[in-house]
């Protein structure tokens, strides 16, 4: 719930510091958007193979690798708007946003692996329900 809860305020947050700081458009902020997403599939894909075997290796780790993904991903987009020009926050940007993405798979992967294999599906949909309130509770603190 949490990530979902820390996604809408930020993804709003950063639409708005697009436009305000360097006057993106909707084009431009939408492919401003597509660009981080893009940075974050790259990270998937690079991370797949090196996660799960460090995931083989000792689960425990799992949650100290996503720890520190979230640490640097809060780092980076609190460091992002203060950087100067516009290449080097979107950069900042892109690094935040992949390792933001790289978060969801690691923590689902812990919260899976401790249920028996028939319950993971029932389990999956309740992390689903779980960020879609917590998208919707962030989008009520935002406003």
């Amino acid at each position: 719930m949490f990530l979902g809860l820390v996604s809408i305020p930020l993804n709003t947050f950063l639409s708005f510091f697009l436009d305000q700081r360097f006057g993106l458009g909707p084009t431009g902020r939408g492919l401003t958007f597509a660009l981080f997403f893009l940075c974050g599939m790259i990270a998937l894909v690079v991370f797949a193979k090196r996660g799960e075997r460090i995931f083989s290796k000792n689960p425990a780790r799992i949650l100290e690798l996503g720890g520190l993904l979230f640490v640097g991903s809060v780092l980076a987009f609190c460091v992002a708007p203060l950087a100067p020009g516009m290449s080097f926050p979107l950069g900042i940007l892109c690094v935040g946003f992949a390792l933001e993405l790289l978060l969801f798979p690691t923590l689902n992967i812990a919260l899976l692996s401790v249920v028996q294999a028939q319950w993971r599906p029932h389990l999956a949909a309740l992390v689903g329900i779980f960020e879609a309130v917590g998208g919707f509770l962030g989008a009520l603190l935002l406003g």
